[in-house]
């Protein structure tokens, strides 16, 4: 059987269960409405909880508006992609793509978001 593409709304289940495996507090309760997660292989994400638009960088990143209800990703510290309920853009390099970002938060997961 060949396998699917990943997709955003793949993308959005994968940060729900690992809010979920973390036992996180709802989004909207953490500072500024955002929750900031770093992820395996030079991943970072931020979800944008809160009721306005926030500036969020990575440790050493680009710093970036999130918008409301909004996920940005970046990779390396690069802003890699933003998807929202409406969609996304996301890079689709060889090393940065939806199927790597989709890995890693499999991966983080695993290790119930741990780093």
């Amino acid at each position: 059987m060949a396998e699917t593409a990943t997709t955003g709304s793949d993308l959005w289940q994968l940060i729900l269960d690992l809010h979920g495996a973390r036992n996180l507090a709802p989004i909207k309760d953490m500072p500024d409405g955002v929750w900031k997660q770093a992820l395996p292989g030079g991943w970072f994400m931020a979800v944008n909880g809160g009721d306005k638009v926030q500036i969020v960088a990575p440790e050493g990143g680009m710093a970036v508006p999130v918008e409301r209800f909004e996920v940005a990703f970046w990779f390396n510290g690069w802003l890699a992609g933003t998807l929202s309920p409406l969609g996304g853009t996301l890079a689709a390099g060889e090393a940065a793509n939806i199927d790597t970002l989709a890995e890693a938060l499999r991966l983080a997961i695993k290790e119930r978001g741990n780093g």
